[in-house]
């Protein structure tokens, strides 16, 4: 019983100052990129109430042509879809282009491949 707690209280097992400022910044890391998600998604949310708020009485009255009507709708999922990616449009684009290329085949992949 004493050498387990001699154990669990030796200076190597005491966590060091610097493992323990890691675990403190990848705790405010952590907050932050929460923070900046509540935020976006509370935007879309806006965003949608917005669209769909107006958008779908003034469709429905006939006050636009069904034409414009659906551009505005593709406008609205478009901007919802965009806006989580912020500061890096970066990430959609290279989403778009990768279609039809498919999947990129690494040195794993090419070895499978050559085995079959």
């Amino acid at each position: 019983m004493w050498q387990w707690a001699q154990e669990r209280t030796s200076p190597s097992n005491r966590p060091t100052s610097s493992s323990l400022g890691n675990r403190l910044g990848s705790i405010l890391t952590a907050r932050g990129i929460s923070r900046r998600s509540y935020r976006r998604t509370k935007q879309n949310v806006v965003l949608t109430f917005l669209f769909n708020g107006i958008g779908i009485p003034v469709a429905t009255t006939g006050l636009v042509y069904p034409v414009w009507a659906m551009v505005a709708m593709a406008v609205s999922v478009t901007s919802i879809f965009l806006n989580p990616l912020g500061d890096r449009p970066s990430l959609f684009l290279n989403a778009v282009l990768s279609v039809g290329r498919g999947v990129p085949r690494g040195p794993i992949a090419q070895s499978e491949g050559a085995a079959s």
